[in-house]
């Protein structure tokens, strides 16, 4: 993969393949892996990386991830996530955030992750409402949606850097630690 699509295998903590929210057949297996075009953006897709909430299937996992190595400059940045455990009274709500820091003179910046701008449940809800923000980049299904007449989704948020001229250093994904629980896929810079 080109430096563009920003490698995060050692970040991962759960398998495309696996049920990691503890239902059985529960997984993103069918999300096509490696260099993938979603929504007009290329991401390497190799697994997950998923936050803690208040959920007791989320509880297992790190409320943050500190230390994402990008280490160059971008116009833009573009996550490929979702969340677990959320619904419509989660609307408007933050879930998470991502820190830019910056190589120089210690800049961060917090870019917000907000429940039905960002992202929603990856399983779709019946009777969910359009949002006219949310960035829907792949749909699939499981098991568990097939038996709900439902699909799984992702969704892209692209962030616009306001020093397009200074290299990003690195990243942190953090969890608001609410009833939703973040999950990033991929970052692609450009």
């Amino acid at each position: 993969a080109r430096p563009a699509l920003v490698n995060l295998a050692a970040y991962y903590n759960a398998a495309l393949t696996e049920s990691w929210h503890g239902n059985p057949k529960n997984s993103l297996a069918s999300l096509p892996a490696g260099l993938q075009n979603f929504a007009g953006v290329d991401y390497d897709v190799r697994g997950i990386i998923q936050l803690a909430g208040k959920s007791p299937s989320a509880k297992r996992f790190p409320a943050r991830i500190s230390g994402i190595k990008i280490h160059q400059k971008c116009a833009r940045l573009h996550f490929l996530h979702s969340a677990g455990f959320g619904s419509g009274e989660n609307e408007g709500e933050r879930v998470g955030s991502y820190i830019l820091h910056f190589a120089t003179n210690q800049m961060q910046l917090e870019v917000p992750i907000i429940y039905g701008r960002d992202v929603r449940n990856w399983h779709s809800r019946a009777g969910e409402k359009p949002a006219a923000a949310l960035a829907v980049a792949w749909t699939g299904a499981n098991e568990v949606s097939a038996a709900a007449h439902q699909t799984i989704r992702l969704f892209t948020t692209t962030w616009v850097n306001v020093a397009p001229d200074v290299e990003i250093e690195s990243m942190d994904f953090v969890s608001a630690m609410g009833a939703v629980a973040p999950f990033l896929i991929a970052v692609t810079a450009d």
